[in-house]
């Protein structure tokens, strides 16, 4: 004997577990839930987006959510220490990797076929050499290093 909703069984599990819907089956579904049968004010793909964006954080920025949520609850020096000199990482290096894709003209759009892959190890490892470690937040702006690879 099953007790409640069961409706969910119905539902593949990859929509389940990747926090991503089908904008058919949230419309669907909200439709059902409000006995709401006409046209809707909002569509579907809003409906969708809100659904699947609802608390949903890039896994590059936990270390600054973090931080941000530890001085939130309790502001102490230290805790602002911590935000701040990571805060300050990131906006150093956004800056580099700026000055890098301007100054090189880079798009970070180029392709695994012309890049080569030693010419990127060292980029890396000669940029984190001189500027410091790259924050998680950051990882995203590698492609301009790997753009400038792929330049013959």
């Amino acid at each position: 004997m099953q007790w409640g909703d069961v409706s969910f069984t119905s539902e593949a599990v990859g929509e389940f577990l990747s926090g991503q819907t089908n904008s058919n089956t949230v419309s669907k579904s909200l439709k059902k839930l409000f006995n709401f049968n006409s046209t809707s004010v909002v569509s579907d793909n809003e409906v969708a987006a809100d659904e699947t964006n609802k608390g949903i954080m890039d896994s590059r920025y936990t270390t600054i959510q973090y931080l941000v949520d530890q001085f939130t609850s309790d502001p102490t020096a230290e805790n602002y220490n911590d935000l701040h000199s990571e805060l300050s990482l990131v906006e150093k290096i956004q800056r580099k990797f700026t000055q890098i894709s301007e100054k090189y003209s880079l798009t970070g759009s180029s392709n695994a076929l012309n890049t080569n892959f030693d010419c990127y190890s060292n980029a890396i490892s000669h940029f984190e050499t001189s500027c410091g470690r790259i924050p998680d937040s950051q990882l995203s702006n590698l492609k301009y290093l790997y753009d400038f690879c792929a330049k013959p």
